[in-house]
């Protein structure tokens, strides 16, 4: 199976704790009554809960927008039909594209290339918000290190089945996936309440399309796939200290 993602940086300034005013406003623009920009059903009248084909991002302090699967045909459209000005916070842009990246993605499992092993494909996860109120307390309440990685990465194997729910995949065998590190943890805010956020690598015997969004508020660009090559440039780069320690962790 082969999934489209889309890949778009506006030159729209936009920070973190502005993007449920940005996704507001794309809604605002598309149209409410196209569901895949929010998570409303029958235009705002109720809450449906289902993997966003759309999400919205800060990225290097410009607003942008991740669409897989339906989700792309459904931008695509909105900026077919848009005049090119936005209205937000009661201000109006231009819906100017500042970068573009539009791919197609095999959807396979198992054997991938470039693997650290014959089946597991290795991934970073940023800001990953693992745990709602509920299973934090669960969560925390285990008695071991081993017992809460496990927890993690029941969960992390759940978002990942949603997704492939999201986009009408029927995974063709068992899922597999092992946390390697646990880079951080962090307290951060979505909608004003305090969430544990996770930075983690873990492999998986899936290929996931670079910048896909997992976990809870995945919309709001929380929990997003990177490619294991490219974050340990990054990591490598702002903490180079690191740089052998973190060689000796993924070894």
């Amino acid at each position: 199976m082969t999934i489209k993602t889309l890949s778009l940086i506006f030159d729209i300034p936009l920070l973190p704790h502005q993007l449920p005013m940005w996704r507001g406003a794309i809604a605002e623009h598309a149209g409410w009554e196209v569901e895949a920009f929010h998570n409303h059903a029958g235009a705002k009248e109720r809450v449906h809960y289902r993997y966003p084909s759309v999400q919205y991002r800060s990225v290097g302090g410009q607003a942008a927008v991740f669409a897989v699967g339906e989700g792309v045909e459904a931008v695509q459209e909105m900026l077919l039909r848009s005049d090119g000005h936005l209205r937000m916070g009661g201000d109006v842009y231009r819906l100017r594209i500042d970068k573009f990246q539009h791919e197609d993605h095999l959807l396979s499992m198992g054997n991938p290339t470039d693997s650290i092993s014959p089946e597991m494909e290795p991934y970073f996860l940023k800001n990953w918000i693992a745990l709602n109120a509920d299973n934090f307390k669960e969560w925390n309440n285990l008695p071991s290190l081993t017992a809460r990685t496990q927890k993690l990465e029941q969960i992390l194997a759940s978002n990942i089945i949603a997704f492939a729910k999201g986009i009408h995949w029927q995974l063709p065998e068992r899922l597999e996936v092992s946390l390697l590190q646990l880079r951080s943890t962090h307290t951060i805010k979505h909608k004003g309440i305090p969430m544990m956020a996770f930075d983690v690598s873990f492999a998986a015997n899936i290929a996931l399309p670079d910048g896909l969004g997992l976990g809870k508020a995945c919309s709001h660009g929380f929990g997003v796939v990177m490619p294991f090559v490219e974050k340990v440039k990054e990591i490598t780069k702002e903490k180079r200290p690191r740089k052998k320690v973190l060689a000796k962790e993924v070894a």
